[in-house]
Parts: C-alpha cells; structure tokens; sequence
C-alpha cells in the first residue's frame, strides 16, 4: 500500500467509526496548516487511519504522520493542528491504543520512525495482551 492508497480510504469524514476524539478534525482548514511537505491536506486521513479497524493501517498512519508532522523532529503548524485529536484519541475507546497515540507524536527508535507498538505493561505482552 502506499501513502496515497492509504489517504483515498480514509479521506472522507465517514471512512472511520465516529469519535468524538476527532470531532472538529473537518472545522480546521488543513489546507491553511503545513506539515513537512507542504500543505497538510492529508493528515485528516491520517489521523482518521488510526482508528481503522486494520492494524496495518493503523502502523502504517502512525508512520505517515511521524514522517509529516513531526520530520525529522520538526513540528510543523499541522503539528498543533493535529494534537487536540491525538490527545483525545489517548482517552477515546476504539481500535487504537494509546501507545499508538502518543507514538505518533513523540517516541521514535533509532531509525527515527515512531513505535508505532503498543508499550508493554506489567503483565502484557508485547502485542498488548494479556500474559
């Protein structure tokens, strides 16, 4: 899949379950708002990917947004944009989780790209489970 793939499924405002971690995500003029590459027109799809049913699309969002909100290390005026949303998602039930979360936004490994994994608790393995 590649980032576009990813975007044209989750460009429209009903491509995830309703949140209301993203309400407000379409009141913000993300063509106003820059991310790494320019305007930030994509970073709703994104930020609606973390809440996808499909893991991979989850990782591969995280990823993305990493690569464009927070490149390499940079926040952007899309970066503020984004963060009311990925706090609420720290809060919100649904498919994501929080270490996903905050991942997107601040944890990177040594290759500079997110953890995108879900930490590990006392107890829990490392797909988030119990053990």
């Amino acid at each position: 899949m590649t980032p576009d793939d990813l975007v044209a499924l989750y460009r429209s405002p009903h491509s995830a379950p309703p949140l209301l971690a993203l309400a407000g995500l379409e009141e913000v003029d993300w063509s106003a708002v820059s991310d790494a590459y320019g305007p930030a027109t994509d970073v709703p799809a994104l930020l609606r990917a973390l809440v996808s049913g499909n893991l991979d699309h989850r990782e591969f969002a995280c990823r993305l947004l990493h690569q464009t909100i927070w490149h390499p290390g940079k926040v952007y005026s899309a970066t503020a944009a984004a963060i009311p949303s990925l706090y609420n998602l720290l809060e919100a039930d649904g498919p994501q989780d929080t270490g996903r979360s905050v991942g997107c936004s601040s944890r990177s490994d040594a290759k500079s790209r997110p953890s995108c994994r879900r930490r590990r608790g006392p107890g829990m393995s490392s797909d988030g489970g119990e053990t």
